[in-house]
């Protein structure tokens, strides 16, 4: 799938491009794709050569690869190609990092009782009416979450483990009322009486609760911080800050503990918890929140400033960072903050070079336009202007092909044509349909109602692409 960024009358427009159905889903024949797809529209190989700036991709070694990747045969094309792995998913890595590093109490375990036992018990309610109504009387927002996501601290958006730790949090007293009266129910078998007796068990062992505090206050910033990375407007610098801002707020509560964790200090020292009583469980260990929130900073640090990431050390990586830090330098040097009190004429006239040869605008013209700018530092120079718009291009996150990859799972279907030109839900009688599908049996057991029909208002966020394909 092709997102495409290109600029206009310095106006940074970012709009789906084209899906390309490969062969083979080899290196060389993605890249293969991908230029033969551009060259279908005429976008030829000198164009390319002169305009493209960028390539971003998740982290599959098929993409990034060290040696064979796509974006590696794209740079033999492109030498100056900004080959970049999504930040969104390198976040994502980075809490995978932490989650693999032998910090808790006994060394020769990990993070992974972070999986939530309690979380398990989404398949009971799947596979039972019955089941699913009790959870519905108990907790319905966290019925709604935990449907949708069956495990959590895997390669997904951090917000939605977010949004799922949280919901076990406010429905923490619904939960344990549902698994004590499950646990004490007769009409139950004795396997499924145990599976929730121990379920109960672990959800009020004091440090389960622990667990829950340090998790939902890390989970916050790094929510927080996915959202903002998946701005299209934010830039590089930007993006930067806004890390770095994460980084220190992480460090910070290894001395100072979260809103959430100082919650459930109170609450492990009066061994209740939203008016449950708390107990001791030897199957649940608590985290050493130092050393948790320590290995979140490092990987953080590790993983996202960079260009391309990995959990390795070597030279490649060390060259990626260098990459990362002599863009982040020369993109710098556009901030009067960060320049010295006394300096030259020429200063950052380099840095203004090495970007303009990168990002393929007249080298003369972005010199002169930021000397102009050091001495007016008025933000509207427009011989800067081609340079700063270029720079703009540098897509941070692949949240955009990400949405794309959303509508399309709604598009590319059977229901594809009733999605484009059926009529509306209140012009039809679906009657007859709804008895033949309810008579197959294809209704799920836990859907009682159709969704809402919302009303789409139009955007015009693509307008300047409207006026560009009227032209």
């Amino acid at each position: 799938m092709f997102k495409v960024c290109h600029w206009r009358c310095s106006c940074i427009q970012y709009f789906f491009f084209d899906i390309v159905e490969l062969d083979c889903t080899t290196a060389e024949s993605i890249k293969t794709a991908i230029l033969d797809n551009l060259f279908k529209y005429n976008i030829n190989l000198g164009f390319l050569k002169n305009n493209l700036v960028g390539f971003v991709s998740d982290g599959a070694s098929t993409m990034l690869g060290r040696k064979a990747g796509v974006g590696v045969l794209l740079l033999n094309h492109f030498p100056d190609l900004i080959v970049w792995h999504c930040c969104n998913h390198r976040l994502e890595l980075a809490v995978s990092d932490t989650l693999g590093w032998p910090l808790v109490r006994d060394e020769k375990k990990n993070f992974n009782i972070l999986n939530f036992s309690p979380l398990h018990f989404v398949h009971y309610y799947k596979k039972s009416p019955k089941n699913m109504r009790e959870l519905k009387e108990c907790a319905e927002s966290l019925e709604q979450r935990i449907l949708k996501i069956e495990k959590i601290f895997t390669i997904r958006w951090v917000a939605s483990s977010y949004r799922t730790v949280r919901a076990v949090w406010n429905n923490f007293a619904a939960l344990y009322k549902h698994f004590l009266k499950a646990s004490l129910n007769n009409t139950r078998d004795t396997k499924e009486r145990s599976k929730y007796a121990g379920l109960n068990k672990m959800l009020t062992s004091n440090d389960f609760v622990l667990n829950l505090g340090i998790l939902l206050d890390a989970l916050h910033e790094f929510s927080d911080l996915s959202c903002q990375l998946q701005n299209r407007d934010l830039s590089l610098t930007s993006a930067h800050s806004v890390i770095e801002r994460t980084i220190r707020v992480i460090e910070s509560m290894v001395e100072t503990a979260g809103s959430k964790l100082k919650e459930v200090n109170l609450a492990s020292q009066e061994m209740s918890f939203k008016g449950v009583k708390l107990t001791f469980h030897k199957s649940v260990q608590k985290i050493n929140s130092s050393q948790f929130l320590r290995s979140l900073s490092n990987n953080l640090k590790s993983r996202l400033f960079t260009t391309q990431s990995s959990n390795s050390s070597n030279n490649t990586s060390s060259k990626f960072q260098e990459e990362y830090d002599q863009l982040l330098s020369d993109l710098d040097i556009f901030v009067p903050k960060n320049w010295p009190e006394n300096f030259n004429i020429q200063y950052g006239d380099d840095c203004k070079r090495r970007l303009s040869k990168k990002f393929k605008v007249d080298e003369i013209t972005s010199v002169r336009g930021f000397r102009q700018f050091k001495d007016t530092k008025e933000d509207n120079v427009e011989d800067l202007k081609l340079l700063s718009t270029a720079i703009k291009c540098i897509a941070i996150s692949y949240s955009e092909c990400e949405r794309s990859f959303s509508s399309m799972n709604e598009i590319v279907s059977p229901k594809m044509f009733i999605n484009c030109v059926g009529p509306p839900i209140d012009k039809i009688n679906t009657t007859k349909w709804i008895e033949s599908w309810v008579k197959k049996g294809k209704r799920t057991a836990e859907e009682e109602n159709c969704p809402k029909r919302i009303k789409i208002t139009e955007e015009n966020a693509y307008k300047s692409l409207w006026n560009l394909i009227k032209e």
